[in-house]
């Protein structure tokens, strides 16, 4: 059952990065995919080139950074981890943050559930690290793939638990 999240608003969302320019959105394929799936009636994943693309965090990246951006902010995004789909679970035999070398980010600001934004911060500890989300509830929820091998999730066969105070 996946943790169930809400994206911040925009306003919250620019006044969290305020003191910073160059901002790294990282978002998870997993639970926010599939919360913002569920949330915007928009597929989990699409494929693309005989590879499942997380399509509702995907677009959600790409709305922040527009708006970010329209706002002043250098803004990079990136899916994480690459070939994977959480940010909860962790190979520590691999490294995945080795793009962080580059001097881009001042921030990290995080579109995952709690889980997520926990194993990103055993990784990195020299960025700040801002979550974007929070966690209201859980997901239960039914899908079927289209004829094109698209995963959409289907309202009536699903169940959303919200909670009065969130859980994070």
């Amino acid at each position: 059952m996946p943790v169930y999240s809400e994206v911040l608003d925009d306003n919250t969302i620019i006044n969290l990065v305020r003191d910073y320019k160059n901002i790294l959105l990282l978002g998870c394929g997993a639970c926010m995919n599939e919360s913002l799936a569920f949330k915007n009636d928009t597929p989990i994943y699409i494929n693309e080139n005989n590879s499942s693309i997380p399509y509702s965090i995907q677009k959600e990246m790409e709305r922040i950074k527009n708006m970010l951006t329209l706002h002043g902010f250098k803004v990079k995004y990136k899916l994480l981890p690459e070939n994977s789909n959480s940010r909860c679970m962790i190979n520590y035999g691999k490294q995945i943050y080795s793009f962080l070398l580059e001097p881009f980010p001042d921030v990290l600001l995080v579109l995952s559930c709690p889980a997520g934004i926990f194993g990103i911060k055993q990784c990195i500890k020299n960025i700040p690290i801002i979550k974007a989300t929070k966690q209201t509830g859980f997901l239960a929820y039914g899908y079927t793939d289209d004829h094109n091998g698209n995963r959409i999730i289907i309202k009536d066969k699903s169940f959303l638990s919200k909670s009065k105070n969130g859980y994070d």
